[in-house]
């Protein structure tokens, strides 16, 4: 009976109350509802996660194995890949030492050429060199004349 009591005299204090009151009253209760199922949402994800975890700690060494399976399979295929390519395009050295030899050629040719083009350059640099040690010697020659003849023309001046 003292259980019975209690939900009738709490009915008889809810209807003492007015509107307000009761609109208040339900408004927190209302809060107090949401903020009861966001713990619980939480506290339910909070153990799907541990059950998971739990689940996934067997599966994660099956996963490992089966990742070493597919690291061993990609290691064939590449070595698989590269062995195609040199059936298909020879070895790469050959090639390599091929563009060297031709680079080896190309070197000594423009050297060759380089070679001939500087001498042409120092033969017509002399050439020219000469003409113009030639003509400065022409004019000194020409210049000495003139001097020898202004000498002669000269009359010795006398001293008193």
């Amino acid at each position: 009976m003292a259980k019975g009591n209690k939900p009738v005299n709490k009915n008889k204090e809810l209807k003492k109350l007015n509107r307000g009151e009761l609109l208040t009253m339900l408004i927190s209760i209302t809060q107090r509802c949401d903020e009861l199922e966001a713990e619980l949402e939480e506290a339910n994800k909070k153990l799907e996660d541990r059950s998971i975890v739990l689940n996934n700690s067997g599966t994660m060494a099956e996963a490992a194995m089966m990742l070493n399976g597919v690291m061993e399979a990609v290691d064939k295929a590449s070595a698989q890949y590269v062995e195609n390519l040199q059936r298909m395009y020879g070895n790469p050295d050959d090639g390599a030492q091929a563009m060297i030899n031709r680079t080896r050629e190309q070197c000594s040719r423009i050297e060759s050429e380089t070679k001939v083009r500087c001498t042409e350059m120092i033969e017509h640099a002399k050439a020219e060199s000469q003409a113009y040690w030639d003509n400065v010697y022409a004019k000194i020659q020409q210049y000495s004349a003139i001097v020898e003849q202004l000498k002669a023309k000269a009359t010795p001046v006398e001293k008193e």
